[in-house]
């Protein structure tokens, strides 16, 4: 069988087997401020189960000096009356009674060689455990100076043993071969020996530290020679970094990269002398020290665990961490302790929470959560945890509900003081009966999408909205839970009335007449579907569409009291009970509901063998659970607060840390059974778990993954068919090859799409220029030809009557038939005017000569040698020629000159239009009486952003300058 679970992070821990459970630490305070805040940093001592066994539980004597897990999955003590053998059910004890050839019953070490052996060191010997066999061998002359302190194991086969009267090396079947001061050794004293696994041998005398190398096999100092007893070694240790621990009289000491870092009292330690060491799977470092205090040294920092955290003795003699993660602690007249952590995580009055009985609680709007208990209210966030007591009387301090608005304000409903509101840790008001409660015992809070706080008591339902109570009616209701569904219609859950729907003004009602399971209602919860999960004092009822489905323990649940009701994001229905909680699937649920009766679904329970403190939980009112946007859910239960992480499955992103779990059915002897797994796609080769359970893997690629698992009974015969399961660890959707394409294409299609839209809207803009430039000119060709055509045409037409009139007369006749052809050329020239030449300066010249030529006044044109096409409006157009013009005009009415210079410069910023004459000039700023040549002109240039400059002196000619930036008028 295969069960597969997610395991989730939290402070000071890298794993938790199942499930978060957080109670929040507070003490007892009098008044309304909050009396002080706790780290969640001082819980951890807190976080674990202790279980001890003693004489009564089958030790042969309530002193464990040892223990020692050997590779087959036992673990063996060392007491002062037997070793004993314990399979996690039962002891095996062995002693010179049941077992002479043990030798020696009061074991002092115990060591694994690599092929299994199993050795126990006595005070004068050894005894070797193989082949279910004991074997006693006599190392010294069981006088007191050659008694044995330690032993460990030798590379090269059998053991070394530090005695008083040398290092000895032993290996049954060769001579025995001792070491001492001749041989290097600074006393022959030797309390305690390591080797490593490259072969140095560490040796702890009772003058300090050597070692041994195995090139040399010399004995040399590993630290200066001092003849203190200080100095005196008392065990040595190489963690899971490699580095070397010496515990001595002198303090902790550590060696790391050839340096030595010493912590004594003044970093902690309540006594210099360290007689134990051990290390766990997690990283921290356990001790005993001279006066038997168990401590854990993590990041620099000594906690101490005794009998006020759970052991049974104060004097803890050693400590052993199994393979599956349970530490084992060894204590001088407690017996055997068990420190297991939770894997749900508790939180109770030891840890400093204001009360144990918890009755409500409610997720914070600005983070963290409030919990109600039955002495005051606590609130938890970033793992500080904070009390506010709510008066001095107990009634005030009885909380059944508490509940945070959208406005920040906390509601807090009391047992026997009805409704009280806190703002910022201050009580700013309090509402009784005298107020419009129907009853002081308010159970439930809840607010609808209008803003309105609806309380449920045990007398009744009300709504408050600007500081008024409104009576909702269901007087003398006991009121347990308030829910508005998606289309906005309110369900109130009674104790004893069932289910009510407020709709349109009216109550109608559901109770077991309807279907409904029980009358006694403790939650209502509406799913993603808009299906309503009703939890009753018996049994859980699914309402959806006027149609409701029962689910009772005869259909697979796990207790018939729902308390409360939480979903995961896998889809899990996360249920407490009087029993406990448990999780099922909803599609299991839902299956039921489609399928009918006959199938049941599956869960999986939690109790106080997974750190809960109690397994009954709260119920009756509400909030009574929450689920934080961190994905825990939190549980409200007799004694504690629980916390649980949610998923179970692998969804994206979750490889990081993947905990697989499997078993082995063997009844006849299951401490006996071993398993060989595999993550085909992950592990190369198969890995050897002995009797663990539990395999871990970290930092997952998404992919595909085969589990495979076999196992060997007790008589090591393997299945090697075994168990495999085929999961997927589904990317994140970023991770995937469609989520590439579809952004690629999206980024090529919004780009075309903007490039489209906006020549989509130039085209618009020139088309409407263009048509707005074409109807301009339109309308200007009409009047000008209006204007000076029509007028012209109309001279003609005269001219030609008085021809015919005058026909006698061939004088008069020629006359007016000069005036005709004067006119028709004067035509001919409006014309040209009228309708623009394309290139303007070639007709501004032209039109310069011809004008000034019958005036008698010479021109002159300079004009660059290549003229660059630069288009214009046709307003820029119009504006420059009739101010060229005026100018021509000015100069034969009144310049009285003989030369004109017509220049022209231009370049890609702007066009320069120069008309300088050598007439009489005048003097700027006096004009003639009634003349506005020259304004108009500045009127006209300015109207296309151009600029008009004159420079004329009386007697020196006169030089007007047209100058128009091209930018702006093209």
């Amino acid at each position: 069988m295969l069960h597969f679970r997610q395991p989730v992070r939290i402070r000071h821990k890298k794993i938790c087997r199942l499930a978060l459970v957080k109670v929040l630490l507070l003490a007892v305070c009098w008044t309304h401020p909050p009396a002080r805040t706790l780290n969640a940093g001082a819980f951890d001592t807190t976080q674990y189960r202790y279980d001890a066994w003693k004489i009564e539980q089958g030790l042969p004597q309530n002193t464990a000096k040892v223990i020692f897990q050997t590779r087959d999955g036992y673990l063996w003590f060392a007491t002062r009356f037997g070793i004993v053998r314990f399979d996690g059910v039962s002891f095996r004890v062995f002693d010179r009674g049941n077992t002479p050839e043990i030798g020696d019953e009061n074991g002092i070490s115990m060591v694994e060689e690599a092929d299994g052996t199993f050795w126990i060191a006595t005070w004068q010997g050894a005894t070797r455990y193989k082949d279910r066999a004991f074997t006693h061998f006599e190392l010294g002359r069981r006088k007191t100076d050659d008694r044995l302190w330690a032993i460990c194991s030798n590379r090269q086969g059998g053991i070394w043993a530090a005695t008083s009267d040398g290092l000895l090396a032993f290996e049954p079947g060769r001579p025995l071969a001792r070491y001492a001061t001749n041989d290097g050794l600074s006393t022959n004293l030797v309390t305690s020996v390591l080797e490593d696994t490259d072969g140095m041998l560490w040796v702890g005398t009772e003058l300090g530290l050597q070692r041994r190398d195995p090139g040399s096999a010399r004995f040399i100092d590993a630290w200066a020679k001092v003849a203190s007893p200080a100095d005196r070694v008392h065990c040595l240790h190489r963690d899971l970094n490699g580095n070397l621990w010496v515990g001595a009289s002198s303090g902790l000491h550590r060696l790391r990269d050839g340096q030595w870092t010493s912590y004594t009292t003044r970093n902690g330690l309540p006594d210099n002398r360290v007689d134990f060491i051990t290390h766990d799977s997690l990283g921290n470092l356990w001790i005993a020290t001279g006066d038997g205090v168990l401590l854990r040294f993590r990041d620099g920092v000594f906690t101490r665990f005794g009998k006020k955290e759970g052991l049974s003795d104060n004097w803890v003699l050693c400590a052993l961490e199994d393979r599956e993660g349970n530490l084992w602690v060894g204590t001088n007249y407690g017996g055997l302790n068990r420190m297991q952590p939770r894997r749900i995580l508790a939180y109770s009055a030891l840890d400093g929470l204001i009360h144990n009985n918890v009755w409500s609680i409610r997720e914070s709007e600005r983070g963290g959560i409030w919990i109600g208990t039955e002495n005051g209210v606590s609130h938890f966030k970033n793992g500080e945890f904070t009390n506010f007591s709510l008066g001095k009387n107990p009634d005030d301090n009885h909380v059944k509900s508490v509940f945070q608005d959208r406005a920040g304000n906390l509601w807090i409903g009391t047992r026997a003081a009805g409704l009280k509101r806190m703002q910022n840790g201050r009580i700013t008001g309090s509402f009784t009966t005298q107020d419009g409660l129907p009853n002081n015992q308010v159970n439930a809070i809840y607010q609808d999408k209008q803003g309105r706080i609806w309380i449920g008591t045990q007398g009744g339902l009300c709504w408050f909205k600007d500081g008024t109570i409104t009576n909702a009616g269901l007087p003398k209701h006991d009121i347990r839970a308030i829910h508005q569904d998606s289309t906005g219609d309110l369900w109130i859950g009674e104790y004893g009335g069932g289910v009510n729907r407020l709709h349109d003004r009216r109550f109608i009602s559901f109770t077991t007449r309807e279907g409904l399971s029980d009358d006694r209602v403790f939650v209502i919860y509406e799913d993603e579907d808009h299906a309503l999960w009703i939890g009753t004092e018996n049994g859980l009822n699914r309402l959806e569409d006027g149609t409701i489905t029962r689910f009772t323990v005869d259909q697979g649940l796990f207790d018939n009291v729902i308390n409360d009701i939480l979903e995961d994001s896998e889809g899990n229905m996360w249920i407490s009970c009087n029993r406990g909680i448990y999780r099922v699937r909803k599609e299991e649920l839902l299956a039921l509901v489609r399928q009918g009766k006959d199938k049941r679904v599956k869960y999986i329970s939690y109790g106080t063998s997974d750190g809960m403190l109690s397994s009954e939980t709260n119920g009756e009112n509400q909030p009574a659970a929450c689920k934080t946007r961190d994905g825990k859910l939190w549980v409200r239960i007799h004694e504690q607060l629980l916390g649980s992480p949610g998923p179970v499955r692998l969804p994206p992103g979750r490889g990081d840390l993947l905990e697989v779990r499997y078993t082995a059915n063997s009844l006849v002897a299951p401490e006996k059974v071993r398993f060989k797994y595999r993550l085909e796609g992950w592990d190369q080769n198969w890995v050897e778990a002995g009797n663990r359970r539990v395999a871990h893997y970290t930092n997952l690629r998404p992919g595909n993954y085969t589990f495979r698992v076999i196992a060997c009974n007790n008589h090591e015969v393997w299945n090697h068919q075994g168990a495999s399961f085929a999961f997927f660890l589904a990317p994140h959707f970023y991770q995937m090859w469609p989520f590439y394409v579809m952004c690629g294409l999206f980024v090529i299609l919004f780009g075309y799409a903007l490039h489209w839209g906006r020549l989509r809207v130039v085209r618009k803009i020139e088309r409407l220029e263009k048509q707005h430039a074409l109807e301009k000119e339109r309308a200007r060709i009409a009047n000008e030809m209006h204007d000076d055509l029509g007028s012209s045409l109309t001279q003609i037409a005269l001219l030609s009557e008085l021809v015919n009139r005058d026909l006698s007369s061939a004088d008069k006749v020629g006359e007016h038939i000069q005036k005709i052809t004067t006119t028709t050329r004067e035509v001919f020239r409006a014309m040209d005017e009228i309708v623009w030449a394309v290139n303007l300066v070639d007709y501004l010249s032209k039109y310069a000569q011809d004008f000034l030529r019958p005036a008698g006044i010479r021109c002159r044109l300079d004009l660059p040698a290549r003229l660059t096409p630069y288009p214009l409006t046709t307003e820029a157009r119009h504006n420059l020629f009739l101010t060229a013009k005026e100018a021509l005009n000015n100069i034969v009415k009144h310049a009285t000159a003989s030369e004109v210079w017509f220049r022209v410069a231009l370049d890609t910023t702007r066009c320069s239009i120069c008309i300088e004459d050598n007439g009489c000039g005048f003097r700027v700023g006096s004009t003639r009486p009634g003349g506005n040549g020259l304004t108009s002109m500045k009127e006209r240039l300015a109207a296309i952003g151009g600029e008009f400059k004159l420079d004329s002196r009386h007697g020196n000619g006169t030089r007007l300058e047209l100058i128009v930036q091209l930018k702006q008028v093209q």
